[in-house]
C-alpha cells in the first residue's frame, strides 16, 4: 500500500493475442540495476493467465514499491533466447503516491519487445478498482511511460555459455510516445 515509505505503481500490459513460446513480461528494475538483475515481472501476453481484457490479451497490475527511481523493460520468458537489445522506460514514485504509468501494448502475436505506451486510465481504472479494492484511486498521478534508451545492448547482454543454441533477438526501439493483485517489491 502507499504509505510514508512506499508508493504504488499501476500499469496495464497487453498484446493482440496470447503467446507461449515468446511470452513477454515487463521486468521492474531499480534505477542503476543491470537488465539481467530483474525484480518483479508484469505479464504482457502470458498464455497461462486469464486475460483482463476482451479486446486484447493482457492484464492490469498494481505493485507497491519503496519510493525511488525505477525502470521497466521487456523480458522474454524463453531462456533459449537472449535479448541483445531491449528498450527501457524510466519512472519514479514518491512516498504515499499512487501513479498510473499507462498501457504497454505489443501489436501482433508473440512480438519481442515492439510496443507502444499510451494512456488508457479511463479504461483501466475500473479493472484496477475491482482487482485491488484496497487501493485509493481518488488521487492517482497519471504519468505515462516514455522510452528512455536501451536497458541492454549487445555488449552487456547476459552470458550465453549455458545454452546449447542461442538465437539473438533485437528488441525494437519503442517510439517516444509503451493476476494482478497488489504485490510488494523490495529491491534490497
Amino acid at each position: 500500500m502507499a504509505d510514508e515509505a512506499n508508493g504504488v505503481v499501476l500499469i496495464s500490459a497487453n498484446a493482440d493475442d496470447k503467446c507461449m513460446s515468446f511470452s513477454t513480461f515487463l521486468s521492474l528494475h531499480a534505477q542503476g540495476d543491470p537488465y539481467k538483475k530483474h525484480g518483479p515481472l508484469i505479464p504482457v501476453d502470458v498464455y497461462a493467465i486469464k486475460s483482463d481484457f476482451s479486446d486484447s490479451y493482457g492484464f492490469v497490475s498494481a505493485l507497491a514499491v519503496p519510493a525511488g527511481n525505477y525502470y521497466f523493460s521487456p523480458w522474454l520468458a524463453n531462456s533459449y533466447f537472449i535479448a541483445k537489445r531491449a528498450p527501457r522506460f524510466d519512472f519514479s514514485v514518491a512516498p504515499g503516491e499512487v501513479v498510473y504509468l499507462g498501457e504497454y501494448h505489443q501489436p501482433g502475436r508473440c512480438v519481442t519487445g515492439e510496443g507502444v505506451v499510451t494512456n488508457k486510465w479511463e479504461r483501466d481504472r475500473e479493472k484496477i478498482a475491482i482487482k485491488n479494492p484496497d487501493i485509493d484511486l481518488s488521487n492517482v498521478s497519471v504519468r505515462i511511460l516514455r522510452y528512455s534508451g536501451d536497458a541492454v545492448t549487445g555488449e552487456d547482454a547476459p552470458p550465453a555459455d549455458r545454452y546449447d543454441e542461442i538465437k539473438d533477438i533485437n528488441m525494437s526501439d519503442i517510439p517516444p510516445d509503451t493476476t494482478s493483485s497488489l504485490g510488494t517489491y523490495d529491491p534490497n
